[in-house]
């Protein structure tokens, strides 16, 4: 089996990471996983959930901003991180991918951070949006570190969980 794909979401132009810095970057994040942005003609979202937010996308976009505010973060930098995660076209069982968004989401919201996911099916295979907030709900705004090594651990990581699944039907 092919390795799962983890990537965050780059900025075209600048090609760093996409940094989320206006409110309405956060909406447009949020409406484009829920399937309710502007690729709603052509984007397929199979399921999409929210762990510390609501699970409607536009007041899920607006609670993270109020929180950023809140915790005094929202002239920051960096407000969110949009990662992807692709699987092998050989995964098609969409109840294994739900499986595995959960698990990563509620990974990432048991450190404190809120999450936003849908998993789309429109292109050649399955892959799993996730918005996470940078700044943490209940750890007096820390901030969300991404590195490289965290993107390479965790597609290892699923990679033997969606081996070990597989093996488990």
């Amino acid at each position: 089996m092919e390795t799962i794909i983890v990537k965050m979401v780059q900025n075209k132009l600048t090609k760093q990471l996409e940094t989320f810095t206006h409110n309405q970057d956060i909406k447009n994040a949020i409406n484009y996983i829920s399937g309710k942005g502007s690729n709603f003609k052509h984007e397929i979202v199979i399921f999409y959930n929210a762990l510390g937010l609501n699970k409607d996308n536009v007041t899920a976009g607006n609670d993270i901003i109020k929180m950023q505010k809140k915790k005094g973060k929202s002239n920051d930098k960096r407000r969110g991180y949009h990662m992807i995660i692709s699987f092998p076209e050989e995964i098609t069982d969409t109840d294994l991918v739900i499986y595995i968004a959960k698990l990563i989401t509620k990974k990432i919201y048991n450190n404190g951070y809120q999450v936003y996911y849908g998993i789309h099916s429109s292109t050649d295979n399955l892959h799993i949006h996730i918005f996470i907030n940078a700044i943490s709900y209940y750890i007096n705004g820390k901030k969300f570190h991404f590195n490289n090594q965290y993107t390479y651990d965790l597609s290892h990581w699923l990679t033997e969980e969606v081996i070990e699944r597989i093996t488990c039907y």
